[in-house]
């Protein structure tokens, strides 16, 4: 029996029929409905759609039920971008907000951040390591600099400049 292999068939794609699915005959070969016939080597060169599987949330264990409000217009986009995954997301961002490390960084936050070349965690906190290092020479160099201005002054009074 043919097991799906979840690409579409790119032969048929190229004739104008977007949809024909391409099934495992066996180990070594696939083929469409319609009848061509790939080796997994060279159905991967002509680089076929994946189909995406379908993402069915069902409840898991102690989960339940919770009547909350939605802005529909939001609902929308998020099932757009993210269809079959309202429950789970949901659920981390609680999750997320539960724990007390959490940091949170808005849009324009993030816009800023990647104005600046800054696009990741890691590199948050590089940056954030850098400028407390930087803070730390900084207040060095001012301890050495008042000690050389010191240097040039006589019982509080500065020496004339030359």
């Amino acid at each position: 029996m043919a097991e799906r292999a979840f690409m579409y068939c790119p032969t048929c794609r190229m004739s104008g029929v977007p949809h024909n699915e391409v099934f495992r005959i066996d180990n070594t070969k696939l083929q469409c409905t319609i009848g061509h016939v790939f080796s997994y080597d060279t159905l991967m060169a002509a680089k076929p759609e994946m189909i995406r599987k379908e993402v069915l949330e069902q409840a898991g264990p102690g989960d339940v039920t919770q009547k909350v409000f939605i802005n529909g217009e939001v609902l929308r986009q998020f099932n757009e971008k993210y269809p079959g995954r309202l429950s789970a997301t949901v659920t981390q961002i609680l999750r997320n907000h539960l724990d007390d490390d959490m940091v949170i960084v808005d849009g324009m936050q993030a816009r800023e951040l990647h104005s600046l070349k800054v696009k990741t965690g890691a590199e948050i906190v590089a940056a954030v390591k850098q400028n407390m290092t930087l803070v730390d020479e900084n207040e060095d160099l001012r301890k050495k600099l008042s000690f050389i201005e010191g240097m040039f002054t006589r019982n509080g009074v500065a020496m004339p400049e030359f």
